[in-house]
C-alpha cells in the first residue's frame, strides 16, 4: 500500500513515474497518458512470438467443446491502452515508429472467423473513437473509464443483435 501511495505521490507531485511506467508524448483531451513498459515492449514482438495461430487453435478447440454442450462462444478481443494510443508512445533514440508493430488482434480475429468462432474485435471502434480525442482508459491506469465501458458494451451488443 505504501509503495502504491508513493508511486501516486511521485507522479502527481513531482512528475516522476515508476520505471515500469512510460509517460506518453502529447495529450488526449488535455491529459497525459501513462503506459506500462511491458505492454509497450510487446508491440515490438514479431509474428512468431505472437503465435496468433496457436491461440486461435486453442480457442477453436474450446469452441467445439462448448458447441457440443449447446453453449455459444463469442470471444471479445480487448486492445491494450498502448494499442489504442500508440501515436503517444515515445520512440527510442534513432528508431522509427515502425518498431511498434500493428496489433495482433486483427490477425487473431481473422483466424477465429476462419475457424467459425464468434468474435468481436474492439480495436477498430476504440481506435476510431480515440482518433476523435476520446479518453477511453483512465490516463494514469490501464483500465477502461466509463466511456470505454460504454463503447465496449455498445459494440458487443450490436454484434449480438446482428448475430443471434
Amino acid at each position: 500500500l505504501s509503495a502504491r501511495a508513493w508511486n501516486w505521490a511521485r507522479y502527481w507531485l513531482f512528475g516522476k513515474v515508476h520505471p515500469s511506467v512510460i509517460l506518453g508524448e502529447g495529450h488526449v483531451a488535455g491529459h497525459k497518458m501513462l503506459f506500462y513498459a511491458d505492454s509497450v515492449q510487446s508491440l515490438q514482438w514479431d509474428e512468431q512470438l505472437r503465435a496468433v495461430w496457436q491461440v486461435a487453435d486453442v480457442i477453436a478447440n474450446v469452441n467445439e467443446i462448448l458447441k457440443k454442450r449447446g453453449i455459444r462462444l463469442v470471444v471479445v478481443l480487448i486492445p491494450d491502452k498502448e494499442q489504442i494510443y500508440r501515436e503517444l508512445l515515445p520512440i527510442p533514440g534513432g528508431a522509427s515508429r515502425t518498431i511498434y508493430r500493428s496489433s495482433c488482434l486483427v490477425p487473431l480475429e481473422n483466424e477465429l472467423i476462419t475457424r467459425a468462432v464468434g468474435v468481436v474485435n474492439l480495436l477498430g471502434p476504440f481506435r476510431e473513437s480515440a482518433a476523435s480525442d476520446a479518453i477511453l482508459y483512465w490516463p494514469d491506469d490501464t483500465h477502461w473509464n466509463e466511456a470505454g465501458i460504454d463503447l465496449a458494451v455498445q459494440t458487443l451488443w450490436a454484434y449480438l443483435v446482428n448475430h443471434p
